[in-house]
């Protein structure tokens, strides 16, 4: 992985999470106990298990394996047993773009909890904390543990989300999401259609 998006933050100065039980923890794709999705019109327990399902989306039978398992780890954990042969091929050029799309969903169906715990950020620098992964979050610095360094990026897109969501607050806008408009954006089979709020 080439070092050259990586960004040092201090935790003292932005707002992070690593944990799903901890202030910030609901940010994480982790957190699925209160946020369940609905797309079309199948329950989806997580943002986790709706972006890895989005990995394999000509192979139904392994979104089906990674949406019915009941925990977020546990479908990232299924997602791993076959991402190396199954994953869609243009997955990498997407895939800011299609957990983007997971995270309007996720803010779709809880515009007030998840929009609020947005709002509660202010203007500081979302940051996802993690042991190993640079891509989307940031990795504590040896023998300095407020200091992370990584592309954020998912960090980035939640900040993206938060500005979304202030363009958008008390608008219907927030209560549906259109499908992305890229080839073969199925789940379970079936055409993804347009997402919207079942309250």
């Amino acid at each position: 992985m080439s070092t050259e998006k990586f960004k040092t933050f201090n935790l003292n100065e932005v707002i992070s999470f690593y944990k799903v039980d901890e202030p910030f923890g609901a940010l994480s794709n982790m957190s699925g106990k209160y946020f369940h999705l609905h797309v079309n019109d199948y329950l989806i327990r997580s943002s986790e298990a709706l972006y890895q399902s989005l990995r394999f989306t000509s192979h139904p039978e392994i979104q089906k394996e990674v949406i019915l398992n009941k925990s977020p780890k546990g479908s990232k954990m299924i997602a791993k047993k076959y991402r190396a042969q199954y994953t869609r091929a243009d997955f990498d050029e997407i895939k800011l773009e299609i957990m983007f799309w997971c995270l309007k969903v996720k803010l779709c169906a809880h515009p007030l909890a998840f929009g609020s715990l947005l709002e509660k950020t202010g203007d500081k620098e979302i940051v996802e904390i993690s042991n190993s992964d640079r891509f989307w979050g940031c990795v504590r610095e040896k023998g300095n543990d407020n200091i992370v360094i990584g592309e954020n990026n998912l960090g980035e897109l939640l900040m993206k989300l938060r500005q979304y969501y202030r363009d958008n607050k008390g608008k219907m806008t927030l209560l549906k999401v259109a499908p992305l408009d890229v080839v073969d954006f199925n789940l379970l089979g079936e055409q993804i259609r347009e997402v919207r709020n079942v309250g």
